[in-house]
């Protein structure tokens, strides 16, 4: 019994840490997105807060982890 709880805990933790490998590598790329998109010019539509939407998937998967 002991040995499931073990390998499930090395599964889960293996798990959350791909899931926060893949949130800071999307992270990276928002941030450059976002920063390209407030500093540099504005997009029709992706002007005030919805220049902040590409870090909603990310900081949710690091929430999650």
């Amino acid at each position: 019994m002991g040995g499931d709880h073990n390998a499930l805990r090395n599964v889960l933790i293996i798990i959350g840490a791909i899931i926060l490998g893949v949130s800071a590598y999307l992270l990276y790329g928002a941030l450059v997105m976002v920063n390209y998109m407030a500093y540099y010019h504005c997009m029709g539509m992706m002007c005030g807060m919805m220049v902040y939407y590409p870090l909603f998937l990310p900081l949710a998967l690091l929430t999650v982890a």
